[in-house]
């Protein structure tokens, strides 16, 4: 049947199979041009690409505004919640501090919040509360936790995973035989290097980064780039001090950092892995990226190729 991918406009390796079968584009960061066979009212992309910045917080902001202009009788209770729960989480329920909503968020939880089944403030914690519950990821297996949340892309003939989990580094190489699983999580996609990210609240917000490989030479290489363009200082990264953590990354050969910087996330980390001149001389998002370059690329990468004394960088096509 065709397909309608929403929040992701670039084709990927991963859904290769299905890119023939698109007809219709949701989504709200910069068009890169795939799918070009999709255009006019199907190409729906809320980005204004001179300003570089995304016109919505969320993607399900576009689907509501679309369903409630369009075909208001399909929107019932469940739906509604199901569409409004994502925007609260994507925009933190519009909270001004982290300035992730837009008027246009506000607007579609305004519209949809008439049919919650309980008040807008409680749904919010109830889905925040489900997002992090220690039980629940407790639960979990290795190979659940890693595909959870899970981004495959590739850099200067690198092959890379990026998992974002929300359990403490050391509560997940805990969990029954993880470096075996681990393994077998790299070798199953064909990834020269896999990073676990995981962010949690104890109580405050914090960061680590766990980067593992078959090959103990891939970990090198991908620290090594990170050094390259100075992300261990903007990331705030600090080698990690835990025994038992130590340990499984050592019989890994892996790294495993604090990052200070907890407001840098996934998508920032993605693109000092992707933009470093240790693993290519030039941004390696000229070359046909595997991800979307989003805002937060954006700024950071134009951050990354600024010009500096020591390491003068041209800017890459998304950021000139």
């Amino acid at each position: 049947p065709p397909t309608n991918p929403a929040d992701f406009p670039a084709p990927t390796k991963l859904i290769d199979d299905l890119n023939d079968m698109v007809v219709e584009i949701v989504d709200h960061h910069l068009d890169v041009g795939g799918h070009s066979t999709v255009s006019g009212a199907q190409r729906i992309i809320a980005f204004d690409s001179e300003a570089k910045k995304a016109l919505v917080g969320s993607a399900c902001t576009l689907v509501a505004e679309a369903l409630v202009s369009n075909a208001p009788g399909l929107v019932d209770s469940t739906l509604a919640t199901m569409l409004g729960g994502v925007i609260l989480i994507d925009t933190l329920n519009m909270d001004p501090a982290a300035a992730k909503g837009t008027e246009r968020d506000g607007a579609a939880l305004e519209s949809l919040e008439p049919l919650f089944p309980l008040a807008r403030a409680e749904l919010f914690q109830r889905l925040v509360g489900a997002k992090f519950n220690p039980e629940w990821w407790a639960s979990l297996s290795v190979g659940e936790c890693l595909r959870y949340d899970y981004k495959q892309g590739e850099s200067g003939g690198k092959v890379f995973g990026i998992s974002a989990i929300l359990l403490k580094i050391g509560d997940v190489t805990g969990k029954e035989a993880f470096a075996a699983a681990a393994r077998a999580f790299i070798e199953e996609r064909g990834l020269d290097t896999l990073v676990l990210m995981n962010f949690v609240m104890d109580p405050e917000p914090q960061r680590q980064i766990l980067v593992v490989a078959n090959d103990p030479a891939n970990v090198a290489e991908l620290v090594g780039a990170l050094e390259g363009v100075g992300a261990m200082d903007d990331l705030e990264l600090e080698p990690l001090q835990d025994g038992a953590v130590g340990a499984v990354v050592a019989e890994l050969g892996g790294a495993v950092y604090h990052q200070r910087k907890t407001k840098a996330s996934r998508k920032q980390v993605l693109c000092q892995m992707r933009c470093s001149p240790a693993r290519s001389p030039a941004c390696l998002l000229d070359r046909e990226p595997s991800f979307p370059h989003t805002p937060s690329l954006f700024f950071l990468c134009s951050n990354l190729h600024s010009p500096r004394p020591d390491s003068p960088r041209p800017l890459c096509r998304s950021c000139r």
